[in-house]
C-alpha cells in the first residue's frame, strides 16, 4: 500500500532513463567512438578533408541523430519492459491484479515526470553523442592499437557525464 503509489514514477524518473543511458552507453558510445577513432588512424578522414568535406557531416552527424532519436524509443520499450518487470517482482509479495496494478503504475506517472524523464532519456543522448564524437575525432594521428584506449576513455567520461547529469538533474528538478 505504501510502495504501490509511487512505483511508476520511481522507475519513470529514476530507473529507465539510468538504465536506457546505460545501454547506449555501451552500445553506441563505443561504435560511434571507435568507428571515428579507426577511420582517424586509418587516415580514412583525411581522404574526406582532401576532398574537402567536413567528416563530422557524413560521419558523426547522422550517426549522432540515429542515437539521440533512438533513445525515446528506447525509453518507451523501457517502460512497458519495467512495467512487466515489476509486477512480476510483486507476485512474489502480494499478487496484484495486472489491471490493477497498471492502473497504480500509470496513476503514478504525472506530466511533470513523463517531461523531465524524456529530457533526461535526450540530454543524455546528446551528451554522450558529443563525448564520443570528441574522443573520436580528437584522437591524435595513432597506430589501431591506440583506438581501443580512444574508446575506453570516451565510454568512462560518458558514463560519469551520465551519472552526474542524471543525478543533477534528478535533484534539481524533481
Amino acid at each position: 500500500d505504501l510502495a504501490m503509489p509511487h512505483i511508476g514514477g520511481v522507475f519513470f524518473v529514476y530507473v529507465i532513463p539510468s538504465a536506457i543511458a546505460n545501454l547506449v552507453v555501451i552500445r553506441g558510445v563505443v561504435t560511434l567512438t571507435s568507428d571515428i577513432a579507426s577511420m582517424r588512424a586509418s587516415q580514412e578522414l583525411d581522404v574526406l578533408e582532401v576532398a574537402r568535406f567536413h567528416p563530422s557531416h557524413f560521419i558523426f552527424l547522422p550517426r549522432a541523430l540515429a542515437l539521440i532519436t533512438g533513445a525515446p524509443a528506447l525509453f518507451l520499450l523501457g517502460v512497458f519492459a519495467t512495467f512487466f518487470g515489476a509486477w512480476t517482482a510483486c507476485q512474489f509479495t502480494f499478487r496484484p491484479p495486472i489491471g490493477e496494478f497498471w492502473e497504480q503504475f500509470i496513476f503514478s506517472i504525472t506530466s511533470w515526470k513523463a517531461s523531465l524523464a524524456l529530457f533526461k532519456v535526450g540530454l543524455t543522448a546528446s551528451i554522450m553523442a558529443f563525448i564520443a564524437g570528441y574522443y573520436g575525432f580528437e584522437a591524435p594521428l595513432m597506430h589501431a592499437e591506440s583506438v581501443g584506449k580512444t574508446t575506453t576513455a570516451a565510454v568512462v567520461t560518458a558514463t560519469l557525464a551520465i551519472t552526474t547529469i542524471n543525478t543533477l538533474v534528478g535533484l534539481l528538478l524533481d
